[in-house]
């Protein structure tokens, strides 16, 4: 249970600190093209990708370990992070790069119902309502320490620098994703070691 409290709170800050203004103000930066109403669909592909995924998780999560489906949507999540920071790369269309990459996070956090059907089954009765409230509760702290997480990057600043070597370029706008996949590779040997 107390594995399962640290990592909701690592993907959920990691997962929430990317459903704001970075997004959207990196695809202006990246394709001049984003007009208001492509800026909209930004902020809703997450939530669109993660209402797709997350019956689907379900689904898989009742008829095989609960490992499998949280590894795989992890995985999903630190390859979709991956892409955002690379989105600026393609020559045209950058646009509907980044709106790929924001779908695709929003589903590999598809794994929220999959996370409380292991935390409600891998505690007593006694324990669950604390649980769950514990859960809650790491999700309020996402919601809030997630924004403040890129809000400390920005001093990286917008031009920020560039790895030539592997093509990457780190400013405030795809750090906050790059921190995201860290965490996310920390979830995985988490959910490999650690759970049962």
């Amino acid at each position: 249970y107390a594995y399962f409290f640290k990592n909701t709170n690592l993907t959920t800050i990691t997962m929430n600190q990317r459903r704001f203004a970075s997004p959207a103000l990196c695809s202006l930066k990246v394709d001049s093209g984003a007009d208001a109403s492509f800026l909209g669909w930004m902020v809703a592909a997450y939530s669109l990708g993660q209402m797709v995924a997350s019956p689907l998780f379900g689904w898989w999560s009742n008829h095989r370990p609960r490992r499998e489906p949280l590894v795989c949507s992890i995985l999903i999540n630190l390859a979709a992070n991956i892409y955002y920071a690379y989105a600026h790369l393609p020559k045209t269309n950058n646009k509907y790069h980044l709106l790929m990459s924001r779908a695709f996070v929003g589903f590999g956090a598809g794994n929220v119902a999959v996370v409380r059907s292991y935390v409600a089954g891998a505690t007593s009765l006694r324990e669950r309502t604390g649980a769950m409230a514990n859960m809650s509760a790491c999700q309020a702290l996402g919601f809030i320490l997630g924004p403040a997480l890129q809000a400390g990057l920005s001093f990286i600043g917008e031009e920020g620098v560039t790895v030539d070597i592997i093509k990457l370029q780190l400013s405030m706008y795809t750090t906050p994703a790059l921190l995201a996949a860290l965490f996310g590779i920390i979830n995985i040997l988490l959910v490999v070691l650690v759970l049962k």
